[in-house]
């Protein structure tokens, strides 16, 4: 139990830190599709590699869920990214990152309709923490746009299945320690594969490659762990361990307006900053609820 929750928490320090390359690469190329392109290219290459080194060592063997499951990633993991990207327009990446704590209030019923059981009430209590949390870290900072809002719920809906589908796909590869490696390669060779079919009309761009990477780097190490995490523990307290991005945002977003970047966080009073860290705290709660028995 303790390693998933580590995990998850490194998991959730990579996302964080991705989330403001994903910003910085919007604000200078101005397009959340072509960070979507270029980083699903560098992701497959870091698949291919991964997946060249474990097939000697591995035995893996197709079977039609592995199939139907890596349809569905690819399918809102892409929906989910250009979403995300999107709405990093008009929501600075500290708030989108603690936004997507909301992300337990469709996770939650996505997952009891398909493993058809029932969270227990300290389950309850913490998933309904998280999801407190996350909206009030964000009653400061100026009014969201409703066009941000809708990228986010097409996010929110998207991972949420992309969720599921990691806990499935890390289960069904079952190759033991490697399976979290496997699946999110398999994953991500997936979601380049289809993307690249874009490359026909598309020019190649070294300086967007070049900004696209600190992004991909972070986010396919934060998968592995992601993957990894929702192996050990579920997807739901993975979930609410992912909460945890939003404090690692706050820093990080301090830490930024501190070396004078605003146009990558916009500054907020004192009092946003305080009341964004106690919100963060009350997530890492109910870390500790969820565990309660």
């Amino acid at each position: 139990m303790f390693g998933g929750i580590a995990i998850g928490l490194v998991s959730a320090v990579l996302q964080s830190t991705a989330y403001i390359f994903s910003r910085r690469f919007v604000m200078r190329h101005k397009s959340p599709f072509k960070l979507m392109i270029y980083s699903n290219l560098l992701q497959a290459l870091f698949s291919l590699t991964i997946i060249a080194a474990l097939m000697p060592a591995v035995d893996f063997h197709w079977s039609l869920p592995v199939a139907v499951w890596l349809v569905a990633f690819v399918i809102f993991g892409s929906l989910g990214s250009f979403a995300f990207f999107r709405a990093l327009r008009d929501i600075e990446a500290s708030r989108l990152s603690s936004l997507m704590g909301l992300k337990l209030a469709v996770l939650t019923p996505l997952n009891i309709l398909y493993v058809n059981t029932l969270p227990g009430i300290w389950q309850i209590v913490a998933i309904m923490l998280s999801i407190i949390a996350a909206v009030g870290m964000n009653f400061a900072g100026g009014a969201l746009k409703l066009r941000g809002l809708c990228f986010l719920g097409i996010t929110l809906f998207s991972y949420s299945i992309t969720d599921i589908g990691a806990a499935e796909l890390t289960r069904l590869v079952g190759v033991g320690r490697y399976s979290a490696f496997l699946a999110t390669s398999l994953a991500y060779l997936a979601c380049g594969a289809v993307t690249s079919l874009t490359w026909c009309k598309m020019k190649f761009e070294k300086e967007c490659l070049l900004t696209a990477l600190p992004y991909a780097v972070f986010w396919f190490s934060a998968m592995i762990l992601l993957f990894m995490s929702f192996n050990l523990i579920g997807v739901l307290y993975g979930t609410i361990i992912q909460a945890t991005r939003g404090l690692f945002s706050v820093i990080l977003g301090w830490l930024l307006l501190k070396l004078g970047f605003e146009r990558l966080e916009p500054p907020v009073s004192a009092g946003a900053w305080i009341r964004r860290l106690i919100m963060a705290l009350l997530m890492i709660g109910a870390i500790v609820i969820y565990n309660i028995r």
